[in-house]
């Protein structure tokens, strides 16, 4: 016979014990989430307690301002540059690595290093390196006779944002590597001993046997690389604070000036909503055909 206070107990002790998490995370993410969405339709200064509703218009004025326009080409270059280089050269890492290179314990310490240090202090260690009156990095370039090469890396608006994307790959490359790396470990040595066997010489073993073996990680490592760079901050804002002028203005940071600089939270949530929808919007496609792909591989 079923005791059903039995289950009853059961049922309030689970509720017991999962509603101080239920209550954390609605208030800490659902409700800032839901009290963001509805302050991107006024005009708030993120100081009085005046709010006034607006409707629509800070996201017709969004996409009538150069500067965001500015700040989207510049994301979405900073996305797919770092996506693409630091994944090419991290999965290349890795398979060198994992083919038993002589000290491959130290190259892979030495390469995740970088990903141990705050973003904030990696900017500002690449600001002093960068800088045109005493930076190491001239002065490098002077020592081996390159000195008409030397520039201001961080006032040039032509090439600011690069630098900024090179510092961010050199900071993340070991993190994708070490994630390659693993993938790489799971492949069964059976079928590296039938392509071997076949065969089949470096490079069609790894674009035939191994890529299709970690692809799982591929599309783990490049799925958070994207969410990243979408959302990256920190290093522009700390190596450049989005300048000169609009060069390196991506959207975070031209979120962090409207809201906070020009005292218009509203606004500012407005253009942190778009970035959220373009987020999941880029993370959704993008991991239905890496999945896709998973499957025909």
């Amino acid at each position: 016979m079923v005791n059903f206070k039995s289950i009853d107990e059961r049922k309030i002790t689970k509720v017991i014990f999962l509603l101080p998490a239920i209550l954390i995370v609605g208030l800490f993410m659902f409700y800032p989430a839901l009290s963001g969405f509805y302050l991107s339709f006024t005009d708030w200064n993120g100081i009085t307690k005046t709010i006034d509703y607006i409707g629509v218009r800070n996201f017709l004025e969004m996409f009538q301002d150069r500067v965001f326009y500015s700040s989207v080409k510049n994301t979405i270059i900073y996305c797919l540059l770092t996506v693409i280089i630091q994944h090419t050269i991290a999965l290349s890492l890795a398979v060198v690595i994992d083919k038993g290179l002589k000290g491959s314990e130290f190259y892979k310490v030495v390469l995740f290093i970088p990903c141990l240090l705050s973003t904030i202090v990696t900017g500002m260690i690449f600001s002093l390196i960068f800088s045109p009156i005493n930076g190491s990095f001239n002065a490098i370039l002077e020592s081996i006779g390159l000195k008409s090469l030397t520039r201001d890396w961080l006032g040039d608006g032509n090439i600011v944002l690069y630098v900024v994307i090179a510092t961010g790959i050199w900071q993340w490359i070991g993190y994708a590597m070490v994630i390659y790396i693993a993938g790489l470990q799971t492949i069964p040595q059976d079928l590296i001993e039938a392509s071997d066997i076949d065969g089949a010489n470096a490079w069609k073993k790894f674009i035939h046997v191994e890529f299709p073996c970690i692809a799982p990680a591929f599309t783990i490592n490049t799925v958070l690389s994207v969410i990243g760079s979408l959302k990256s901050f920190e290093l522009v804002y700390s190596m450049t604070g989005g300048g000169p002028g609009n060069a390196s203005e991506v959207i975070a940071t031209y979120i962090y000036k409207v809201g906070f600089t020009s005292s218009r939270m509203g606004y500012g949530t407005a253009v942190s909503l778009f970035l959220f929808i373009m987020i999941v919007a880029v993370s959704f496609i993008q991991t239905k055909l890496l999945r896709s792909r998973e499957v025909e591989l």
